[in-house]
């Protein structure tokens, strides 16, 4: 008996020894991109332990999950993903790997634009019942609203009509696709802001007042850049504001700065779509007849056809990285820093060509 005894309390006071762990460390966040990890990793402080899955410089488009990234996705208590469908090659892994209630969708409360590329995954409500799906669409949009309210008029927004609502509330299958992309408005990453202050203080209570408050600050900074970038933009005259880029992942960029976006490279959203001949005839001729100095590529992904395209219409290929965070330590290795050096790289490839 005193053997049984004495395991006991050793097994206890492993137990205990874990949970004192596992509080020393707190939440264990996975998310799905090195941007959204960035924004997460603003919200929970020292608080939270937070990683990402696709690795910095990758095409999130088409990463496919290590074994590593199963554990991750396992082990963690709570895993964000973009949602839209953008972590194509991520989805399934997650489904398989991840419970219901540990899973959020960063952009549920983000107003959506229309894609142009349909995900097989964009609807993948199909083993939630009806009853479910409408208490989650009912907390979700009395969080959406809150969150509405709580930003106001403080940051840009969409055109009226521009969106057909929220992502929550959104058949993305309806429309043929919804554009992820939606951290290049600055509002939208506010909203990604509200949404994790929410559910991190639903999880960690003890916390809550330390993750308001990091949101504050964070919030302060979003709307300090915005000023910078619209006074960034406003050095371009309006008929130079043109994007042609490798995919369409500039709509919430240019529905909130002001720029055209006539045309892609590859078509839709993703940078898995593939052109045909006749569409890569209409680009080209679009920026000859636009007299387009520059289109843009990226340095996540293979650009050549985009070569094809600026050899052939004479323009010149720019490449951008809008879709991962840069090296650890360099000027884009934050979403400010990415952000404020996105938007100085087309503005000065856009002044320098129209001048030259």
């Amino acid at each position: 008996m005193r053997l049984v005894r004495v395991t006991l309390v050793i097994l206890l006071l492993l137990l205990l020894t874990a949970s004192l762990a596992a509080q020393e460390t707190g939440l264990r966040i996975v998310a799905s991109h090195s941007i959204a990890a960035d924004v997460l990793a603003r919200v929970a402080g020292a608080d939270a332990e937070v990683t990402t899955l696709i690795p910095r410089g990758s095409d999130p488009h088409s990463y496919r999950p290590a074994p590593s990234d199963l554990r991750a996705l396992a082990d963690a208590d709570l895993v964000f993903i973009n949602g839209a469908g953008y972590e194509e090659g991520l989805l399934s892994a997650i489904e398989l790997t991840v419970a219901e209630d540990a899973l959020v969708t960063l952009s549920d409360c983000v107003p959506i634009l229309p894609g142009g590329h349909e995900h097989e995954d964009d609807d993948h409500a199909d083993d939630v019942t009806a009853g479910e799906e409408d208490a989650h669409h009912e907390a979700m949009e009395s969080r959406c609203e809150r969150h509405a309210a709580e930003l106001g008029e403080r940051f840009l927004t969409l055109p009226d009509q521009a969106s057909p609502g929220p992502l929550h509330a959104v058949d993305c299958s309806a429309l043929q696709g919804c554009d992820p992309h939606v951290w290049l408005l600055p509002r939208n990453v506010a909203l990604w802001a509200l949404l994790a202050r929410d559910v991190l203080a639903a999880r960690d209570s003890a916390h809550a007042t330390a993750f308001q408050a990091r949101s504050d600050v964070f919030l302060d900074d979003i709307a300090a850049l915005e000023q910078e970038l619209l006074l960034l933009a406003a050095t371009l005259p309006q008929e130079q504001r043109v994007l042609v880029s490798n995919h369409l992942n500039f709509g919430y960029f240019a529905a909130g700065f002001g720029f055209e976006t006539p045309g892609s490279v590859l078509p839709g959203t993703s940078t898995l779509a593939e052109p045909a001949m006749a569409q890569l005839a209409a680009l080209i001729d679009l920026v000859r007849e636009h007299n387009l100095p520059v289109i843009f590529g990226e340095t996540t992904a293979s650009n050549d056809v985009a070569q094809q395209v600026a050899a052939e219409s004479g323009a010149q290929l720019v490449l951008l990285q809008p879709e991962s965070l840069g090296e650890a330590g360099g000027p884009a290795d934050t979403w400010l820093g990415l952000m404020r050096k996105l938007v100085t790289s087309i503005v000065a490839s856009l002044e320098r060509e129209s001048t030259a």
